[in-house]
C-alpha cells in the first residue's frame, strides 16, 4: 500500500509537470512571436527609423551629452575593431576615434567611430525585448544569466557589426559602406536578438515549476 501511494504521488507530480511544461512552452511561443513581430515591424520601417535616428543624433549632438561617451567608450571600441580587422588579415591602425585601413602601404579607407555608431540603438532594442522576453515564472538566477549573456552578446555583435563596416569599406569603397552601415547593420542586430531569445528559452531560462516539482517528487519518494 505504501509503494502504491508513492507511485500515485509520483504519477500525479509527473502529470502536473507535463501540464506546467505545456503551459510554459505556450507562453514562450507567444512571447517569442511578440518579439519576432516587433522586430519584423522594425525591419519594415527601417528607412524611416534611419532618418529619425539621424534627426535624434543631431539633437543630442547639439546638447553635448555625447562627450563622455566619446572620451571613455569610443577609444576602447576603436582598439577592439582594429584587433578584429588585424585578425582578418587587414592592416589597420587607430587613433582616438578613427580607424585607418591600408593595402600595400597605401591608405584605402578611413572612418570615424562617433558616439552614435557604438550601438546604443541595439542596446535599447535589447532592453525592450527583455521586458517582453522575461515574462513568466523563471528562476531569478536563470534570468540573471539571460540578462548577462544578452548584454555581452549584444556588445560583441556591435563590435563585429562595426568591424564588418570597415571590411566592406576596405573591399568596396564608400558608397557600398554607406548603404551597409544604414541598413545591413540593423538587420544583423535583429537576427542576433532572435537567435538570443531562441537560445535563452531553449537552454538558459529555467521555470520555477520544474524546480518545485522535482523537490516535491523527491520528498514524496522519501516518505
Amino acid at each position: 500500500m505504501k509503494n502504491s501511494s508513492i507511485s500515485l504521488r509520483v504519477n500525479k507530480n509527473k502529470k502536473q509537470s507535463v501540464k506546467n511544461t505545456k503551459t510554459r512552452f505556450g507562453l514562450e511561443k507567444y512571447t517569442f512571436r511578440i518579439i519576432f513581430l516587433f522586430l519584423a515591424i522594425l525591419l519594415v520601417f527601417l528607412p524611416f527609423l534611419t532618418t529619425f535616428n539621424e534627426f535624434l543624433t543631431r539633437i543630442v549632438s547639439n546638447l553635448r551629452w555625447y562627450t563622455a561617451i566619446e572620451k571613455n567608450i569610443v577609444p576602447y571600441e576603436v582598439k577592439m575593431v582594429v584587433a578584429v580587422l588585424k585578425t582578418l588579415g587587414i592592416k589597420a591602425t587607430g587613433s582616438i576615434d578613427t580607424v585607418y585601413l591600408f593595402r600595400e602601404g597605401q591608405e584605402v579607407f578611413r572612418a570615424m567611430i562617433i558616439w552614435s555608431c557604438i550601438g546604443w540603438e541595439s542596446m535599447i532594442l535589447y532592453i525592450i525585448t527583455l521586458f517582453v522576453g522575461l515574462q513568466g515564472s523563471y528562476r531569478i538566477s536563470s534570468k540573471i544569466e539571460c540578462v548577462v549573456i544578452g548584454f555581452l552578446g549584444t556588445f560583441l555583435v556591435n563590435i563585429l557589426r562595426i568591424s564588418s563596416v570597415f571590411v566592406v569599406g576596405y573591399f568596396f569603397g564608400e558608397l557600398p559602406v554607406l548603404v551597409y552601415h544604414n541598413y545591413i547593420g540593423t538587420i544583423m542586430i535583429i537576427i542576433w536578438l532572435l537567435l538570443f531569445w531562441w537560445f535563452s528559452y531553449a537552454y538558459v531560462l529555467t521555470p520555477k515549476e520544474r524546480e518545485n516539482t522535482t523537490n516535491k517528487t523527491l520528498i514524496n519518494t522519501n516518505k
